[in-house]
């Protein structure tokens, strides 16, 4: 009985969970009327849940933001449920076809259970997942990349200045590197592009960072802009001090191999006080920077130092003709011509190039270019890319303060980031300037992204520097509808209101031109009027404005260098460089001269130290790209100003800071004197290099301190021209060949300090000279005709500390009263008064007796550079020791001097010490020495930089190995290796010569060696493969002579190949 009762529950209990199973299933089927409907809705609201996500996830990533992964999850199964779910909906209306007996049976009672249930558990996932869609945000902050992309725009010509750098971050030895160079010249696009190159370049550092500095960045600015790179971006973090955040960037960097990129440096960062690790060879990090100049280099130690230099004429104009179009430059058969001229005036400045391309871009005739050529200019703008930016990020989701407060740079990454990935169309209204889309982070619409920028402006120019490629003109309105609307502004009551007004109002419509901007304004001040005396006077005064110019896009960013010297007589020194034609050599000595006498060098009162100064100057305005070399000109080193900061010079002296106080027409082929009304206000005038003849004029200038008339062609002064000059300091007649007598009243120049008559016909001096009591330089160099100087003049110059007299001649002249008498003795006199005497150079000394009396002054053995001995007959030897105490010779010029058979070097005291004998010697000529035989004697001068020897019939050596030999025993010192800064080798018309040196000399400094006349035995130059290493020599000579040149191998005579240059015999 117990076992039947336990069977007969276990029946009970499996029919009842039947029961209920078959109750369950059921239901799937009775419910379905119900669940569908609901399932549909369920639906319709997890779509839109999705979508309303998917677009706050799209707006994220629009804002490098990075989606969390859990949204993602959550979008890709809603996206299946959805796929899944609108299935289920697409058969139910065949599954409830099969219901009956009111919903509670099927026809298909199988088929309807099995989509019954899948219905329900849908409709449980889609609500599940509904729920778990609550987040708070779907996305974070992406991890810095190791490298942020870049907007640039590829220049012409920087492949080469890329893998320069590029080679020296691949060298392990090389930590820091500098790249300077004249603003404006490409360096941060140079540096943009090296950023970018990491991106597509293997290699092995873990971070690349990107700072711009610029002039008045702070330390915390610089931490700020490299934190972002590395995680630290938040407001707290930028709260801290500014060695906390040293810490914190010091404490990431210290791990990983950076580069650090820092752009527009303007003095010396402290990388301890930033944060950030000096790059070495064991943690294999780079910082790379550009700066304006060379001495920022040196004050962050960059171990390579890179010069960005301006684009070569090919390049140049290869940029500037891409910039202006091919349908601009073939617009008519002359521009092509005058747009080589206005490139080449750029001097291969690429800023210069592109702004000037792009102002010119529309100029379709001939005199708008030769315009341009004459008076090029621009205006200044407010720049506007910061608000453009904020405009545009308000469009792809960026509108938030924290963005708004990014910097110009950081924004523009971020835009561009974004841009870069689409198709997009930038609308921008109302330019005045061009816009720097790099700057702004718009990518340059082309045809490979497919997307496109429209802009609206008041100028055809600004279409051209922002190279559209389709300038549309929106024109005036038609006579008929400007008249249209016109009258619909005045209105009738007004026309009507006398019978001459309708024709008047006609009239003033007219002059409006058809512009509705005039139309409208003109017509409602119009409204009211209504008599004719109104309508007349406002025919008379309706005027317009000029269009704006271009000029000052570029000369305000030189200024920045110009801002940024030290003093304010670096300022001056460099403005006073302006005096000079475009692209003119100026020796720097004889500018330091004239600094000095300006009163601009005031830390010395002696030329000779000022001197120093002035190559201070020199070199730090050589070192911040405002000055450049310039070469020898007649064995002097020269500088030049780039003509592009000649302008900007000329436009800082003339408009900015000493408006009207510059007056510059030097080298504009000028026949006649300026107008005197022009420059009477001047305080500096130059008019050099023209072709003026004469000077009639009496200018009143009371402000006058400096004249340049040089290299014009004056014949005549008027007696009343130097009159009312009373302040001038400075005047500068020099080459001036037909120049033959100064001018009466010359002596009313009471405030002279300089006076430059070198290569004029001036036949004597005037008494009256005697007033220029301030006198400290003149110059009367090469002054071939002049026979007559006044006793008693030259040592009336009280103040004199520079004379010149270079080249002019002395003799037997019929009068008494002249001080050129003879051979110098009356002058040498003279000059023996002279305290403050310095720089000296006499006419030529023309017997030994006259020479030994003039070395023995210590005056001159002091203050004199240069020695001409000519005629020298009295000895067929010439001691050159007797030279011995000459300090500061500079130049020694042996004339004509044909009885001398040898130059020896004989000891005048046993206890010399002759290590400096000859240090200051860098010149030598030699000239028509018939008998001399060799040249040993220079082996003394170690400093030698020019020697030039010519007509020596009887040379056979320049340095006898013999000779040498017994050097150590005469002087008491081993001698060195020879011509170790020669730069110049000139030699001619030696018939006996055979041997420069007998072996190969180093050379590291020659430039040239040339063999202008017969020099048939000389058969082998002192050259190998190491000579002049890294030096690219020119060898000049004859054909013949050439084919004769025994060289000590075939690849020595293969690299010197290239150096030579034919000159005919």
């Amino acid at each position: 009985m117990g076992n039947c009762c336990s069977v007969q529950i276990g029946l009970e209990n499996f029919i009842i969970r039947g029961l209920d199973s078959i109750v369950g299933h059921a239901n799937y089927v009775c419910k379905l009327k119900q669940t569908l409907p609901t399932l549909s809705v369920a639906l319709q609201e997890l779509r839109a849940l999705r979508n309303d996500m998917q677009r706050e996830v799209d707006l994220a990533e629009q804002r490098l933001l990075k989606p969390f992964e859990r949204v993602q999850l959550w979008l890709s199964k809603a996206e299946t449920m959805i796929t899944e779910a609108e299935k289920l909906i697409a058969d139910g209306p065949q599954q409830m076809n099969n219901l009956c007996l009111g919903g509670c049976a099927s026809k298909n009672c199988l088929s309807s259970y099995k989509f019954g249930k899948k219905v329900a558990k849908m409709l449980k996932k889609i609500n599940d997942h509904r729920s778990n869609g609550a987040f708070a945000k779907v996305a974070e902050s992406q991890p810095a990349a190791s490298v942020v992309v870049r907007p640039e725009e590829r220049p012409i010509a920087q492949e080469s200045m890329i893998e320069k750098v590029w080679s020296c971050i691949e060298d392990k030895d090389v930590g820091v590197i500098g790249l300077y160079g004249l603003g404006g010249v490409g360096k941060t696009t140079l540096l943009t592009q090296i950023n970018n190159k990491f991106s597509t370049t293997p290699n092995d550092f873990d971070v690349i960072i990107w700072a711009l500095v610029s002039k008045h960045s702070d330390v915390g600015k610089i931490q700020d802009r490299i934190g972002g790179n590395i995680g630290f971006s938040d407001a707290f973090w930028k709260s801290k001090s500014v060695d906390e955040k040293a810490v914190d960037i010091y404490g990431v960097l210290c791990n990983k191999r950076f580069v650090v990129l820092l752009d527009d440096l303007w003095e010396r960062v402290d990388l301890n006080q930033v944060g950030i690790p000096k790059p070495s060879q064991e943690n294999g990090s780079k910082l790379i920077f550009t700066t304006r100049s060379l001495e920022v280099c040196g004050e962050m130690e960059a171990r390579k130092k890179i010069k960005v230099e301006c684009l070569g004429p090919d390049k140049a104009w290869e940029l500037f003709q891409d910039k202006v179009g091919d349908e601009t430059l073939n617009s008519h058969p002359d521009i092509r011509k005058l747009a080589e001229e206005v490139a080449e005036r750029c001097g291969g400045l690429p800023l210069a190039l592109i702004t000037i391309s792009r102002g010119m871009a529309c100029k379709t005739t001939p005199g708008e270019w030769k315009y341009a050529i004459e008076k090029l200019k621009r205006s200044s703008l407010p720049k506007m890319e910061n608000e453009i930016q904020d405009r545009i990020g308000g469009n792809i989701g960026f509108s938030d303060a924290f963005w708004k407060s990014k910097s110009v740079d950081e924004k523009a990454v971020d835009i561009y980031g974004v841009l870069c990935n689409k198709r997009f169309v930038v609308l921008l209204d109302d330019l005045w300037e061009r816009v720097d889309l790099n700057q702004v982070g718009i990518p340059k619409p082309s045809q490979e992204n497919g997307s496109k920028l429209i802009f609206t402006t008041r100028s055809l120019e600004v279409c051209g520097e922002m190279e559209a490629r389709k300038k549309i003109k929106v024109e005036c309105l038609g006579p008929d509808k400007a008249w249209e609307l016109f009258q619909d502004k005045v209105g009738d009551e007004t026309l009507n209101s006398h019978p001459d007004i309708r024709k008047l109002a006609e009239e003033v419509a007219e002059r409006c031109g058809g512009l509705p901007l005039a139309l409208i304004t003109i017509s409602r001040g119009m409204a009211c009027k209504t008599t004719p005396g109104e309508w007349k006077y406002a025919i008379e005064k309706l005027k317009r404005s000029s269009l704006p110019k271009m000029e000052n896009e570029v000369f305000p960013l030189l200024k920045l260098s110009y801002d940024n010297l030290p003093n304010v007589t670096m300022k001056c020194c460099l403005l006073y460089c302006c005096l000079y034609p475009e692209d003119y050599c100026i020796p720097k000595k004889r500018l330091v001269e004239y600094w000095f006498c300006e009163g601009l060098l005031n830390e010395f009162d002696r030329i000779c130290e000022a001197q120093m100064q002035g190559n201070y100057i020199i070199n730090s305005l050589l070192s911040a790209c405002l000055l450049e070399n310039g070469g020898e000109i007649g064995g002097e080193d020269c500088v030049k100003m780039h003509d592009v900061v000649r302008d900007m010079a000329l436009w800082i002296a003339c408009e900015l800071e000493t408006k009207e106080k510059f007056f510059v027409k030097a080298g504009a082929q000028l026949f006649e004197e300026p107008d005197v009304m022009a420059w009477e206000g001047a305080k500096r005038m130059s008019v050099m290099k023209n072709q003026i003849e004469v000077l009639k004029g009496t200018p009143k200038c009371p402000n006058l301190r400096t004249l340049f008339l040089s290299e014009n062609k004056l014949q005549v002064i008027s007696n009343g021209f130097c009159r009312f000059i009373p302040h001038l300091m400075v005047l500068n007649l020099s080459e001036n060949i037909g120049l033959r007598a100064l001018p009466e009243g010359i002596s009313q120049l009471t405030s002279l300090q300089s006076l430059d008559l070198s290569w004029t016909s001036i036949t004597e001096l005037p008494m009256e000279l005697k007033s220029l009591t301030k006198l400290k330089m003149l110059d009367l160099s090469y002054t071939y005709d002049l026979r007559k100087i006044p006793p008693h003049l030259i040592s009336s110059f009280s103040k004199l500390q520079i004379f010149r007299a270079w080249c002019t001649t002395s003799g037997d002249y019929p009068k008494e009263d002249n001080v050129l008498n003879g051979d110098n003795e009356n002058l040498t006199e003279e000059l023996k008064s002279l305290r403050h005497l310095n720089t000296l150079t006499i006419p030529p000394i023309k017997s030994l007796f006259a020479l030994e009396r003039f070395v023995s002054f210590h005056l001159f053995q002091c203050c004199t550079q240069a020695l001409h001995l000519r005629h020298l007959r009295e000895s067929n030897v010439f001691n050159v020791l007797c030279l011995e105490n000459m300090e500061r010779l500079e130049t020694l010029y042996f004339e004509g001097c044909g009885s001398i058979e040898e130059i020896k070097m004989e000891k005048l005291s046993p206890n010399t010490n002759y290590t400096s004998t000859f240090h200051t010697l860098s010149h030598v000529v030699i000239r028509g020495s018939n008998k001399l035989v060799d040249t040993t004697w220079l082996i003394l001068a170690p400093n030698l930089c020019y020697i030039s020897i010519f007509g020596c019939a009887k040379l056979e050596e320049i340095l006898s190995e013999r000779k040498l030999g017994e050097i150590a025993d005469v002087v008491g010192i081993p001698y060195p290796k020879p011509f170790l800064k020669l730069k110049t080798l000139a030699l001619g018309y030696l018939p006996e010569l055979k041997s420069i040196y007998w072996d190969a000399l180093p050379f590291p400094g020659l430039k040239s060696i040339s063999l202008l006349g017969d020099c048939p035995k000389l058969k082998k130059l002192p050259l190998n493969l190491d000579s002049a290493k890294g030096n690219q020599i020119t060898i000049l000579g004859s054909k013949d002579w050439w084919a004769t040149v025994e060289w000590e191998n075939e690849a020595t005579r293969d690299t010197f190949l290239p150096s030579f240059r034919y000159f005919p015999k």
